[in-house]
Formats: C-alpha cells, sequence, structure tokens
C-alpha cells in the first residue's frame, strides 16, 4: 500500500488554506477550531495519554491557539476530566473566534476557568509545578519574538514541572516558520501539529522542544496554488529502490568518479569513494591532482586512485556515470577551477559538497538539473553571498528562490535536511548528534553519487541519499552511542538499511 506524505506549509499559506477551507465548505473559522480542539480531545481520549485521576491545565492565550484550548477543556470538562483554562486575556482581547469558544467553557464549566494576572500567578505557578498534564495554548505558529512577562514566568514552570506536556500545532516561543527560539519556549513532550507541518516543526531549535509529533488532521483543504512540499519517511523512498538484473556487470550498477583530496585531508575522498560502493554502485575511482598523489594511501583494495593533471581530467572519467566533487579538496589549487568547469561542460550526473562548492560559485552560471549540491547552512550562505543568520531565519523561502534561479538539487543539511529542486520540496527529519562528525557530509556525498552512478534522477538520489544515510548512522548510534560514532561507522551500517529498505518490498 502506497503511503501518503505529510505535507509541509508555510505560516501564511496555513492561514490562506484555512480562509480557503471555509469558502469551499461553506463553514465558519469558528467551526475549524471546534474540529481542532475536539481532534485533539479525542486523540488525548482515545490515546489513553490523559486520565480523569490527574489534573489537566491549559494555557491559553488570546488568540486561535488559545482558542483551540478553551474548546480542549470544553471536551475536558464535560467527560469528567479535572480540568482549569488558565486565561491570558479578559474578552474583548481575545480573537472573536476564541471568545466565542470562552463563553461556550463558561457556560458548562464556569469553575474550569482562572484568568491569570500578577496577583495569582505566584499561586498558579505553584498549581502548574504539581500539575498532571500541562497544555500549551498560548502562541501557536504565528508567534516570531522573544517571550516575555507572565508568559515567560508560566513556560518556565511548565518546563520545570514534572507534567506530560502537549503543545497545540507548535510549542509556544518556537519560530513557526524557521524553527528558532529567541530566549525561551516550552519543552513539549508532545507537539499536537493541525493538519500540515510548518518549518517551524520541523527546523533548528525545534528539534529540541518539539518532542514526538503527531499530525492531526481537521479536514484543511491546501489551494492548488500552493507549492508542493512534503515530510519524508523511510517508508516513502523503499518503492524508489530498483530491482538489480541477476544477469549484470559491474559496469550494469555504474562508475562514479570522487575528485578530492589534498595533502592536509586525504581521507576524505576515500569515505565518499567507499559510501558509493556501499550503496550499489559496480566501481569507485578517486581522482586526485597529481601534485597531491604522494599523499594519498589507498587503505581500501575496492577503491581505484588514478591522478590528473592540472584541468585535464578525460583520462578517469572513462565508462564514468556520475562524479562527486569536492570531498578533501581545500581552496588552494587554482586547478580545480578548470576542474569543475570541465565537469559542468558535461551532462554527467554531478554531486557538489565542502570545498567543491567554493569553486563551483564562479560557474554557478553552468549549473544543470542533474547536479547536486549538499551544503551546510554556513556553506550555503557562502555560495550565495547571504549571511547565516539570513539563512537560518528564511530557509524555506531562501532555498526555494535558489532553485527557482538555478536549475539544481540542493540537500540543506542539517538536524531536519532540506532537498529542493524542479519546483519541489521535501523534508527528512531525524536528529543524531553522533553524525555531528569529521566526514559525515563526504559520506552522503558518496551515497548520493551511488545512485546517481546506478541511474537514479536527481531528485531520488536525494531522497535515497539523505534518508539512508540517516538510517545508517542512527544504526551505528544505537552501536556506538553518539560521542564516539565516526563517519566510518556510518559507512559499515549503510548496506544494511538498503536491505531492510528492499525487504519492505519485495524486491530483493
Amino acid at each position: 500500500m502506497k503511503r501518503k506524505f505529510y505535507e509541509v506549509v508555510t505560516v501564511a499559506e496555513m492561514k490562506e488554506a484555512e480562509r480557503h477551507t471555509c469558502e469551499v465548505l461553506g463553514i465558519s473559522p469558528a467551526a475549524l477550531m471546534e474540529r481542532a480542539g475536539a481532534k485533539i480531545f479525542n486523540f488525548l481520549n482515545d490515546k489513553k495519554l490523559i486520565a480523569r485521576d490527574k489534573r489537566a491545565y491549559i494555557l491559553c492565550g488570546p488568540g486561535n491557539n488559545g482558542g483551540d484550548g478553551l474548546v480542549l477543556a470544553r471536551y475536558m470538562a464535560k467527560n469528567g476530566y479535572r480540568v482549569k483554562a488558565i486565561l491570558f486575556a479578559e474578552p474583548g482581547k481575545m480573537t472573536k473566534e476564541a471568545e466565542e469558544k470562552y463563553h461556550r467553557l463558561r457556560e458548562i464549566s464556569g469553575e474550569s476557568i482562572v484568568f491569570i494576572d500578577e496577583e495569582n500567578a505566584g499561586e498558579i505557578i505553584e498549581e502548574i509545578l504539581k500539575a498532571g498534564y500541562i497544555v500549551d495554548a498560548l502562541f501557536g505558529t504565528g508567534f516570531s519574538r522573544a517571550v516575555e512577562g507572565l508568559y515567560l514566568e508560566i513556560i518556565a514552570a511548565a518546563n520545570a514541572s514534572a507534567a506530560t506536556v502537549f503543545s497545540v500545532d507548535i510549542p509556544s516561543g518556537v519560530n513557526g516558520d524557521n524553527g528558532l527560539v529567541t530566549g525561551a519556549a516550552v519543552k513539549a513532550d508532545y507537539t499536537l501539529v493541525i493538519q500540515y507541518y510548518k518549518p517551524g516543526n520541523l527546523l533548528n531549535d525545534s528539534c529540541d522542544y518539539c518532542g514526538l509529533q503527531i499530525v492531526l488532521s481537521i479536514g484543511i483543504i491546501r489551494p492548488e496554488t500552493q507549492r508542493s512540499r512534503h515530510y519524508l519517511a523511510p517508508v516513502h523512498i523503499a518503492s524508489i529502490i530498483k530491482p538489480r538484473r541477476k544477469n549484470s556487470h559491474k559496469y550494469d550498477h555504474g562508475k562514479a568518479v570522487v575528485f578530492g583530496g589534498s595533502r592536509p585531508m586525504p581521507g576524505a575522498p576515500f569515505l565518499a569513494a567507499l559510501a558509493l560502493l556501499k550503496s550499489g554502485a559496480g566501481i569507485a575511482v578517486m581522482a586526485v591532482n597529481r601534485k597531491h598523489r604522494r599523499y594519498i594511501t589507498p587503505v581500501r583494495p575496492e577503491i581505484i586512485v588514478e591522478d590528473y593533471r592540472g584541468g585535464n581530467i578525460g583520462n578517469v572519467l572513462t565508462k564514468a556515470s556520475a562524479a562527486a566533487f569536492g570531498p578533501g579538496l581545500g581552496r588552494g589549487d587554482k586547478a580545480n577551477y578548470r576542474v569543475i568547469k570541465r565537469l559542468l561542460s558535461l551532462s554527467l550526473p554531478l554531486v557538489i559538497d565542502a570545498d567543491g562548492l567554493f569553486y563551483f560559485k564562479r560557474y554557478l552560471h553552468l549549473a544543470r538539473e542533474n547536479v547536486v549540491i549538499t551544503p551546510h547552512y554556513g556553506e550555503f550562505a557562502g555560495l550565495f553571498d547571504l549571511s547565516v543568520d539570513d539563512a537560518l531565519s528564511s530557509p524555506l523561502e531562501t532555498l526555494e528562490k535558489i532553485t527557482r534561479l538555478y536549475p539544481v538539487w540542493v540537500v540543506l543539511k542539517g538536524p531536519t535536511t532540506i532537498i529542493a529542486g524542479d519546483g519541489k520540496t521535501f523534508f527528512y527529519r531525524r536528529p543524531n548528534s553522533g553524525m555531528a562528525t569529521a566526514g559525515s557530509g563526504d559520506v552522503l556525498t558518496g551515497v548520493i553519487a551511488g545512485f546517481l552512478a546506478q541511474g537514479y534522477s536527481a531528485e531520488d538520489a536525494c531522497k535515497l541519499g539523505v534518508v539512508i544515510h540517516s538510517l545508517a548512522g542512527y544504526a551505528a548510534r544505537k552501536i556506538h552511542g553518539e560521542h564516539g560514532m565516526v563517519a566510518s561507522d556510518i559507512i559499515a551500517r549503510i548496506p544494511g538499511e538498503i536491505l531492510n529498505l528492499v525487504l519492505r518490498t519485495g524486491k530483493r
């Protein structure tokens, strides 16, 4: 059975989708809010994530996120749960929809409502510290500034409490469009995402605040004009892997050439070359500038080492079906400008990473559709003349603009990796601090190059490369832990993770 992708929308697109849904279905925003609150209650109740013998505190801000919380409070009160809604705004200072939900809660359980102010804040904080459950419905995805005042005190109390913490849509204090936290934010055990992921659920600081995220559908319909963005999971990419013919030879599975290596960094291209072999390519060649050849000692008999002089690389590209440029190159050799220019002049699928991006910058105008670049945020900013802060604060907007200007596929590396190109965007999130280790990026370059060499499209090679690299890293973490794992540990786990995906499809 084909698994549906979860979609990702920006905060502005979510608001547009809500308006569109109300128009298409002929319902009010208040009815949509009712759906959200009811869906949250049904999920918590059905999954037995809440119990009637523990007190729940629902922190309700003045906006529609707070309105969702008020609906939840009403359902909990009606169904016998011990619930108290802590309101941060009086009627008249709430949105129209939130105020309607406040009045409905007051009608059935006025004693469940408490307005917080400076006078009673201390008492409420004491209660929150003893709570069984806390539901964070303070700000929602539209919040983009630093938390202050009473909100700051309450968030600190929620984070200090031993209670199970649920956030509605996104933890309060996390920016909905980029996942950054300025100062403080709620640290949730669960985030109940309404209909679609937002970038803030996936990027930057979000991995330290969102806990386990569950997407709850409430029937929102996106306009067809919105860009396609999807959240990847291993189940989505298993079907991409092609069955291998039994009657085949090494060239049927592709030859990939890795251009890299220098005196300070002789090992980087070996990591990439070994990773591409472990990903299924038939032949791996490491191509080294002749002036650096004496520093390169073969460490695996399966890898062919060839050298070239200056920019004359034709001899090493014979029968090649893909190339990678960058691992361990360094930035001090002008001959690398000739190499990258030559590679870009060919139709050969190409991965550019690390110092290769430094040389590629001069030839951005030669970018083509089967070129993949794999920068981290610092490299991405340098390549396109941005500040790192700008890249972090508006990654999606910036990345999608870049891929409209240049016909490349970009793999923007981070705790959540973003893949973008050809009008599409994919997110993959499985944070693993053990992969923040020297050579991990070279391994990813090799995996993507390996799939390109086997004839996969740039899009599919990126998706397979990112997910398999992550799965292998996670498998390595289970054995070695996050503190001590190294890049070669990731490589060792690549074949097993590919096999697991193949076994899902029965294509073995």
